[in-house]
């Protein structure tokens, strides 16, 4: 299950995040995926009129490789479906799955990749 969540409650794991290469931003949404009361991730997401940044999906360790990445993604891209606009600054280990969902790689960083999709 994803709900809304106070940062409070997933910044004890904000180094561990910032250590995969992710980065946390001021007025950002934060979405936890949980079963059982066990946090297996989250995603923090940004804004606007006509457009979502989403500034983090971070999956805890163990319970990579089960699907929670997904869930996320698909989460925040279905439920704002008047958004036109989605974009993301993704790691090495992310943008695979984000070119998979139909993003396009729209500038390319030294360590990151931002990608966009459009409606």
């Amino acid at each position: 299950m994803i709900r809304r969540v106070d940062f409070d409650v997933i910044s004890k794991y904000r180094e561990e995040a910032e250590r995969s290469g992710l980065c946390f931003a001021k007025n950002t949404l934060y979405f936890e995926n949980f079963k059982e009361d066990t946090l297996m991730g989250f995603i923090g997401v940004l804004t606007y009129q006509n457009k979502i940044t989403i500034k983090n999906i971070y999956v805890i360790d163990e319970y990579r490789g089960k699907g929670h990445f997904k869930g996320m993604l698909d989460f925040i891209l279905s439920n704002y479906p008047k958004c036109r606009t989605f974009e993301a600054t993704c790691t090495a280990m992310s943008i695979r799955e984000f070119l998979r969902r139909g993003f396009k790689v729209s500038r390319i960083y030294k360590k990151y990749t931002k990608v966009v999709l459009s409606r």
